[in-house]
């Protein structure tokens, strides 16, 4: 067997020569003070068998033997280091290294450690074992983390999926029912007829629209959202805006408003866009009325959304705001299926701004959630340090 020794040390490389020179099947054909020069003798010599050291001038052991394996994958190479540590032992049996032995070892361990990489065994110091199985522990959990990820991935695929199919059909047929209807019997419609499609047109456009909207959301908020700007801003006008975004949405629901001057801190965006979400949510579900607060509590500014409808049970409820796709069945929750974007979106979205969601739900008993969010002037700076904006 050809063998080349590699080591910055001149007395190491001696004392290597004399002791490998005992056994008549290795011929020590030539030495290396680097990793340069061992890619260099590895060409040059094409050995059977190399011992690297790692920390040496220029060129390190590890890039040596990943250069040289690349070069000639039959070369056995076997790390003979001084480093005890997990990183350096890890490096070089990821370069390729068929072994990693100890400067400190016994010559007679070296040499049994040699005999077993030659029949093809690789080989390991004791003293740096346990480190080499934590290193092989943490990657099986970053891969079995990775697979548990992968896993949800794919069942939030096909909940989205799922959703399409269903929640997003649904305006798409009443947009074709109607435009069908209308082109085919428009000269047999009353205006009144007319106008009344034309509305459900637009309504369920403007539904599609606000389905595409939540689902873009849900989007931006799967990473983590960076620190929200800090502003003072009047609770209740965003309430009040909301209530104008969704106002054909509102149709003839009645509506009632509680809407004191509450001044809280924070990103407006995130406020209202909670807010939007909390009343479409109600508006979709209620039977009569909907009612609307905003309410300071200590430290907290709190925009309440409540309706009168069928209620969530507890499970159900759960699931409707900590995971974007889930529906609510008719069978136990509400008469309609449910999205599942809105609880997410402003349970997720008032998290990115210091605030959290609050439901307080039950079947046959309506709906009341909570978005509760830092107020100013409470335990922290006064509104006075600037305007709130509207």
């Amino acid at each position: 067997m050809r063998v080349v020794l590699v080591d910055d040390h001149d007395g190491l490389r001696g004392a290597l020569r004399e002791l490998l020179s005992g056994d008549v099947r290795l011929d020590v054909v030539a030495e290396g003070r680097n990793g340069a020069e061992a890619c260099a003798l590895a060409r040059q010599h094409r050995p059977d068998l190399m011992l690297m050291d790692i920390s040496m001038p220029g060129m390190d052991g590890i890039a040596a033997t990943a250069t040289i394996l690349a070069e000639q994958p039959a070369v056995r190479i076997v790390a003979l280091s001084s480093f005890r540590d997990a990183s350096s032992v890890s490096a070089m049996i990821a370069a390729g290294a068929r072994g990693y032995l100890l400067k400190t070892a016994p010559p007679e361990d070296i040499l049994a450690a040699l005999d077993a990489v030659l029949i093809g065994r690789p080989v390991l110091a004791p003293e740096v074992l346990q480190g080499v199985l934590d290193d092989l522990g943490a990657l099986y959990r970053d891969e079995r983390a990775r697979a548990e990820g992968l896993a949800e991935i794919d069942r939030m695929k096909r909940s989205f999926i799922a959703l399409v199919s269903d929640e997003l059909r649904t305006p798409l047929t009443a947009i074709t029912g109607y435009a069908g209807t209308l082109r085919h019997g428009w000269d047999r419609l009353d205006d009144p007829t007319r106008r009344e499609f034309l509305d459900g047109i637009r309504a369920q456009t403007e539904r599609l629209g606000r389905r595409v909207e939540q689902m873009l959301t849900v989007a931006g908020l799967a990473g983590d959202a960076p620190e929200a700007g800090r502003q003072f801003y009047a609770l209740e006008g965003v309430a009040r805006e909301a209530c104008d975004r969704l106002a054909e949405h509102l149709g003839r629901r009645h509506v009632v408003l509680d809407l004191p001057a509450v001044t809280a801190v924070g990103d407006r965006s995130v406020a209202l866009t909670a807010a939007v979400t909390l009343i479409e949510n109600a508006v979709d579900h209620a039977v009569g009325t909907i009612t609307v607060r905003v309410a300071a509590a200590g430290p907290e500014a709190v925009l309440t959304v409540s309706d009168d409808g069928p209620g969530l049970a507890d499970d159900v409820r759960a699931r409707l705001a900590w995971e974007p796709f889930a529906q609510g069945h008719a069978s136990d929750t509400r008469p309609v299926t449910g999205l599942g974007l809105s609880l997410y979106i402003a349970r997720r979205a008032l998290e990115t701004d210091g605030g959290r969601l609050e439901i307080d739900s039950a079947a046959g008993r309506g709906s009341t959630v909570r978005a509760i969010l830092p107020r100013a002037g409470a335990d922290g700076p006064s509104p006075a340090a600037g305007h709130p904006s509207r």
